[in-house]
């Protein structure tokens, strides 16, 4: 029979040996597109599901909801989205799209 259970300490080399594998991965320098499902409520207080049009790059994020560009978690963004290429967003909500503000990602 084999022993399944790996104590924290005994296991910390095998998962540092995996991070130096890997390396660092490059850090966003454009913000990218997104589509997010967002979840509010309808008047009788019912969840309701949409896809909003978002930008995020790790530390910001925006979305486009009702209309306006809100700045949202971007963990949540960041975890949740499904990233697009640009022809695929825009081809999306192109209809639907409206300039991000000017204080949107200054870096």
């Amino acid at each position: 029979m084999s022993n399944f259970y790996y104590h924290p300490r005994q296991s910390r080399g095998w998962y540092s040996a995996l991070i130096k594998m890997q390396g660092e991965k490059p850090m966003a320098k454009e913000p990218q597109y997104a589509m997010w499902e967002y979840w509010s409520r309808d008047k009788k207080g019912v969840p309701v599901s949409t896809f909003v049009p978002a930008r995020w790059m790790p530390g910001e994020a925006w979305a486009l909801i009702d209309g306006a560009w809100q700045r949202v978690n971007d963990a949540d963004v960041g975890n949740e989205a499904r990233l697009l290429d640009k022809e695929a967003y825009e081809s999306y909500f192109g209809a639907t799209l409206i300039a991000l503000p000017a204080t949107s990602f200054q870096r």
